[in-house]
């Protein structure tokens, strides 16, 4: 994770009432920042206030006036995205800053500012009450806020450890074997194996629910493309012994990219089996 330099106050105002996506992860995105932040919601901001503002008061972080600040690419900033410009690059390098503005912030600035479709934006305002006083807004905002706040620390927590994956995969791949990648845990960065070699084909790993996984390795484009033969995709336990021999193969998916074995000697069997159905 980077760090920058960049403080983030512990206090901050925006406005009460309804709320939206863009005040609401704005405000997780200053909790995961400064986890001693507090703030405030109401309709003016105090005279005397010391602290953020946001989405509300004409400042810096206020998206509401007629000097909207645009992307390149012509989305405008909400009050998220204007936070997330000046501090996101205190989580992220420019990359993986990049990366997660594309994916998710620019989308709930584009539903803000342009009505762009975004569930995710949709889903947040349903979140609302439909009837209520003032407190009945702000419990539900605080609920809205801490369901961002875990959607954002792992969109930021996966970015991360993509690059800690990369070296360990980096790593597993020099041990393959004739197309065939053993892990001793499962690694989310397994999806990406795809981008950083051709040369293996299948990985085994310990499955959550007790075995061996055994898992195709697809590169982009190829999700349509089976793996396994088509006679072993969806079949049972016992059609899977009579068709293959392996004992302890119990599970193949009928899409054809998965497999499940009682045993790690059982998948690598499995795996070996079908890298030599390829070849012959």
């Amino acid at each position: 994770m980077v760090m920058g330099n960049k403080v983030v106050p512990k206090r901050g105002f925006t406005h009460n009432g309804c709320f939206h996506a863009d005040d609401v992860f704005a405000t997780a995105l200053l909790l995961i920042l400064n986890p001693d932040f507090n703030y405030i919601r109401g309709n003016r901001v105090p005279d005397s206030f010391d602290g953020i503002v946001y989405d509300i008061g004409g400042g810096e972080y206020d998206h509401h006036n007629t000097e909207r600040k645009v992307r390149e690419n012509g989305i405008s900033y909400s009050s998220f995205g204007l936070l997330w410009r000046k501090y996101g690059r205190n989580l992220l390098n420019d990359d993986d800053f990049n990366k997660l503005d594309q994916e998710l912030v620019e989308k709930i600035d584009y539903h803000d500012n342009n009505g762009g479709e975004y569930e995710l934006s949709k889903v947040i305002k349903e979140m609302n009450p439909v009837n209520g006083d003032e407190k009945d807004f702000d419990d539900a905002f605080s609920i809205a806020v801490s369901f961002a706040k875990i959607i954002l620390e792992n969109k930021i927590k996966r970015l991360v450890n993509e690059h800690v994956s990369a070296a360990i995969i980096n790593e597993c791949i020099k041990d393959s074997d004739n197309g065939v990648l053993i892990m001793n845990e499962y690694n989310p960065i397994i999806k990406h194996i795809g981008e950083y070699t051709d040369q293996v084909r299948v990985c085994i790993y310990p499955a959550v629910r007790g075995g061996y996984n055994i898992q195709s390795i697809r590169k982009y484009g190829d999700d349509d493309k089976k793996f396994f033969p088509e006679e072993w995709c969806g079949r049972s336990e016992d059609e899977l012994y009579t068709i293959t021999g392996i004992p302890g193969f119990v599970f193949c998916h009928a899409g054809g990219f998965l497999g499940v074995t009682n045993t790690k000697d059982a998948a690598i069997s499995v795996a070996r089996k079908i890298m030599g159905i390829e070849k012959g």
